[in-house]
């Protein structure tokens, strides 16, 4: 059995690369037995099946990571993902989030609600611990 990590980050206002570059990286850098769903895997129809799908997405998932890099935060909030990070708390599933804001990793709320890292790989490595083996 595997393990799910949902990969939640900016998606609206955003170039394809923005949208895509980031998660094919966490992918790679996922061991064998832990899996990455993308909110962008289905093709999207209209909002509500597109929070329809997310919200499913993350309510099975066992970790929620948010990307939220400053030079996309600061063009404008990733509304969507905020609502992602608040869906996971509130099934008690892990948020990692990953940012070089410091705004984002002060922010009282997203402080309190989950791990920190600013680089996807040292974010990868701790997802990779995280849902590894139990020794």
């Amino acid at each position: 059995m595997f393990k799910t990590v949902y990969l939640a980050g900016p998606i609206e206002g955003c170039t394809e690369d923005e949208i895509t570059l980031w998660r094919n990286e966490v992918k790679d850098l996922l061991d064998d037995g832990v899996k990455a769903i993308s909110p962008t895997r289905m093709e999207f129809l209209d909002p509500s099946a597109v929070i329809t799908q997310n919200y499913m997405d993350i309510k099975i998932c066992d970790v929620v990571i948010a990307y939220l890099p400053k030079c996309i935060s600061d063009r404008r909030c990733s509304y969507g993902t905020i609502c992602e990070v608040a869906w996971a708390y509130s099934h008690q599933t892990p948020v990692i989030v990953v940012s070089d804001d410091p705004y984002i990793h002060e922010h009282p709320v997203l402080k309190m609600i989950g791990v920190h890292f600013d680089y996807l790989e040292d974010a990868s490595t701790y997802i990779n611990q995280l849902l590894g083996d139990y020794v």
